[in-house]
């Protein structure tokens, strides 16, 4: 999946990049930062809760705590839905999000930066991208979990 988001986001971009249409590319560019930004909200909630559950507090405060942030979550997705042309994150606040909704998209989102990185070192040729995907799938689940959780320590696009 995050293959394949890498793949559409620089194909998207080759062909606002030839088609001349300017319009185009800013509304393509205002979707992608406010998905950037909802994304960021995702994933600072998710860090919360990683710092929650290292911390020493009971079970029962934890799970106080850990409900509050999410409530706290359902409340900025509320607010961020109110934005010109963000409505469509509203049906976010009405899921009952978890941990695991939460490491999917930290996950997801990794593993698409991970994949735009590849594609740049081969300066945007998607032949020899192809090629290197292949051969990472090729190197077994160690070789490509660490490639996916790449950009949690490197600067990634």
């Amino acid at each position: 999946e995050a293959y394949a988001t890498a793949v559409e986001r620089a194909g998207l971009d080759r062909w606002l990049a030839s088609s001349g249409d300017p319009a185009a590319r800013e509304r393509i560019a205002e979707q992608r930062r406010q998905a950037a930004e909802f994304t960021g909200l995702l994933l600072r909630a998710r860090d919360d809760l990683a710092t929650l559950y290292a911390s020493r507090r009971s079970d029962a405060a934890r799970g106080a705590a850990k409900a509050e942030r999410f409530e706290q979550l359902r409340e900025e997705i509320l607010a961020f839905a109110e934005r010109p042309g963000a409505s469509g994150y509203a049906a976010w606040a009405d899921m009952k999000l978890n941990n695991a909704d939460l490491a999917l998209r930290a996950t997801y989102e990794q593993g698409t930066r991970a994949f735009a990185a590849l594609l740049a070192e081969y300066d945007g040729d998607f032949a020899r991208f192809h090629e290197a995907a292949e051969a990472l799938a090729d190197r077994g689940p160690e070789a490509r979990s660490a490639f996916l959780n790449s950009c949690r320590t490197t600067a990634c696009p």
